[in-house]
């Protein structure tokens, strides 16, 4: 399976719309993993992981530390998505199309 690292061409530390492609992730699937039909992992703090049969989705995300009860924004890092592409409309390949083009990132490939 082949998995897609979606990045801006400036990076994420310099991407003005960080925050929204995040809203952006979890207003997709968090509704999927809400009913079942997708899982959603998040053990570690600053890392997710929504998926199913077909594929995932990893986030990993800079945490700051919090001083004097101050709330922090927590910033993507990361991005991966991995999918068996099934001919069929695969969830995660659709997000991955849409975020390219909503937010214009790019992919870089691994294999894993």
């Amino acid at each position: 399976m082949e998995s897609q690292s979606l990045v801006p061409t400036c990076g994420w530390e310099k991407f003005e719309d960080n925050l929204k492609v995040s809203d952006f992730i979890y207003s997709r699937l968090g509704p999927l993993a809400s009913s079942g039909k997708i899982d959603y992992e998040n053990f570690i703090s600053g890392y997710g992981e929504f998926s199913n049969e077909t594929g995932f989705l990893a986030v990993k995300y800079l945490v700051p530390s919090v001083d004097n009860d101050e709330t922090e924004i927590e910033f993507l890092l990361e991005l991966k998505i991995s999918f068996q592409s099934t001919g069929t409309n695969n969830i995660f390949e659709l997000l991955m199309v849409d975020l390219q083009f909503k937010f214009g990132l790019v992919k870089s490939t691994n294999v894993i």
